[in-house]
């Protein structure tokens, strides 16, 4: 029986042979499936699976996606969103025209991008309190009318959620793509990572099947007005260097303790902005009450939220999506992570930012968070972020 080695090797130089490139480049996609059928049946004595992963190597890698209308699937929370705009700004230089469907806070955020065409705004029932079955359903059909009119050739269910995977069942795109375990049965191609599937590496596998390639970026670029900057600034008289501390989460048990936030804000004595939206109001105003002279900002939309970030010279909060979107925005970050193993997965590997587990300790390691904001501070000044 022939060596598995002089297999590939034969295999191999009929795939890229000239010859057969320049006969094959000129034939659709019929006839090179077909092409594909002939070369594995002329090979024998090798198992199945074998043939099938050569079949994909030399073929559906090939595969040239006419319609470059891409369908981004997101109904996620803001940082799982957030975490998708790597792969977003690759996929866009790559020549896709790319859409996205969202929920309406993280929909802002990729506005903020200025990748997305057309983003279809989905706010489902369990996400708000203040939306109905009935409203949800309603949506659902309008989102496969509008899916059905933009003609979309490829969609990315980038999380695991089952909403998501149905979602992908509504558009009509002919390739859906998603990881391992979000609805196979649904998807056309199914992306297998090593790593965890919600980290920006893993979600930068999703680009494989398209283009053969996984894209290196981990944190994306937003763009923020500078006028709303200023606006922010205004707010604390423009002293440096200025402290935003976001003490609220999307789940109560991401939120670190309020008056330790108020420790490290009375131990670093620098300017501080305490920013929150409308139900975290009695968590900032606690805040302020133990870190003393501080200034609460309470807002509703993201755009505010992400001026205040951007004014900032280092950025304290949860384990939430303002944390995120403090990366994005290239500003020094510490993070209170309040469950176990979340850091390695929620966390990021930069020179300005550092994650703190605080579960670990009765007093929530004040003084290694107080450490770790002097240390991104130290970076900030000295221009390595």
């Amino acid at each position: 029986m022939e060596s598995y080695k002089g297999f590939f090797a034969r295999v191999s130089n009929y795939l890229y042979s000239k010859d057969r490139k320049s006969s094959v480049d000129r034939r659709d996609d019929s006839d090179r499936s077909k092409s594909g059928e002939v070369l594995m049946s002329n090979i024998k004595d090798l198992p199945k699976q074998l043939l099938t992963y050569l079949a994909r190597i030399g073929f559906h890698t090939r595969k040239r996606y006419s319609n470059k209308r891409l369908l981004f699937i997101a109904l996620a929370h803001l940082g799982d969103t957030i975490r998708t705009l790597c792969l977003a700004e690759y996929l866009h230089k790559q020549g896709f025209h790319l859409y996205a469907v969202a929920k309406s806070v993280p929909a802002e955020v990729l506005s903020m991008s200025r990748l997305f065409q057309e983003i279809f705004v989905f706010e489902p029932r369990w996400s708000s309190l203040h939306t109905t079955w009935i409203e949800t359903l309603q949506r659902a059909f309008s989102f496969s009318r509008w899916a059905k009119n933009r003609r979309f050739g490829v969609s990315i269910t980038t999380h695991h959620h089952p909403f998501n995977s149905i979602i992908a069942y509504m558009c009509p795109a002919k390739v859906r793509i998603g990881h391992n375990g979000a609805g196979d049965h649904l998807l056309t191609e199914v992306v297998r990572t090593t790593v965890h599937p919600a980290t920006v590496e893993g979600i930068n596998a999703l680009a494989k099947p398209l283009t053969g390639e996984v894209p290196t970026e981990r944190v994306p670029y937003l763009h923020i007005p500078e006028p709303l900057i200023m606006q922010i600034r205004k707010l604390t008289s423009y002293k440096r260097p200025l402290l935003v501390v976001h003490p609220g989460a999307g789940s109560p048990v991401n939120i670190w303790s309020p008056d330790n936030f108020g420790m490290v804000i009375r131990n670093l004595k620098m300017p501080t902005l305490v920013v929150c939206s409308a139900t975290e109001k009695p968590l900032a105003h606690r805040v302020s009450a133990v870190g003393g002279d501080c200034t609460v900002f309470i807002t509703s939309t993201v755009n505010e939220l992400a001026a205040a970030i951007a004014s900032a010279d280092i950025f304290l909060g949860n384990d939430a999506g303002l944390s995120h979107l403090a990366v994005a925005l290239r500003k020094p970050t510490v993070v209170a992570f309040m469950q176990r193993g979340k850091k390695e997965v929620w966390g990021y590997s930069l020179p300005y930012y550092k994650g703190i587990e605080v579960w670990e300790s009765p007093n929530g390691r004040i003084m290694d968070v107080i450490k770790a904001c002097k240390e991104v501070l130290g970076l900030s000044d000295s221009g390595q972020n």
